[in-house]
């Protein structure tokens, strides 16, 4: 003889479920986490061929020439990370630079889009280096 389940266990059955899907967003979100970490650390210490590998396959051009002269002196979260719906997420940072033959300080602000890619659990910058002008 069947029973109908009870509501306590369709309740428990809700909970999990729910607690599956938060915790998938937590990894992605902590993945992302990294993702950026790397990405500001490589940028800010003038590891370009690091924050180039972070760069989506598709969208990879080769590292600018003229980026092995500059010298990075200030690089600020000025909005962190924001996840959205569509598996994508945005960072804006403010970096302040100094291209070595010219020594004069200059300033961009960098509008990061980053894309989650769910098969490699991981994510990728779409927009690419910084143009350091």
């Amino acid at each position: 003889m069947c029973r109908k389940p009870s509501s306590s266990a369709l309740c428990l059955i809700a909970l999990l479920i729910c607690g599956c899907g938060s915790i998938a967003e937590s990894r992605k979100a902590d993945a992302l986490d990294a993702a950026v970490s790397s990405y500001r650390t490589a940028i800010r210490w003038g590891r370009y061929e690091l924050a180039y590998g972070l760069v989506a396959p598709d969208h990879r051009k080769g590292v600018p020439a003229n980026i092995k002269d500059v010298e990075v002196t200030n690089y600020e979260v000025v909005q962190p990370p924001v996840i959205g719906t569509s598996d994508t997420a945005t960072e804006i940072v403010h970096i302040e630079y100094v291209h070595q033959d010219t020594q004069r300080v200059q300033s961009l602000t960098d509008r990061q889009l980053w894309r989650y890619d769910p098969k490699d659990n991981r994510w990728w910058i779409e927009s690419g280096l910084p143009d350091f002008k």
